[in-house]
């Protein structure tokens, strides 16, 4: 598991994360696109238990 300090390193002037050890492009992409449906399936899922607690 990568820790905080480790992350930042690894990000490049912009704060988008360098292409490390070579992984192709096809892949990152997948990771990233996998890594949105994740945090739009919090999204919804937080927003279900808002409206739960607000009934």
């Amino acid at each position: 598991m990568s820790s905080a300090a480790s992350l930042l390193q690894r990000q490049g002037s912009n704060g988008a994360a360098t292409q490390i050890a070579g992984l192709p492009r096809e892949l990152l992409e997948r990771r990233a696109g996998q890594r949105r449906g994740m945090l739009a399936v919090q999204a919804v899922s937080y927003g279900l238990i808002a409206s739960v607690l607000l009934v």
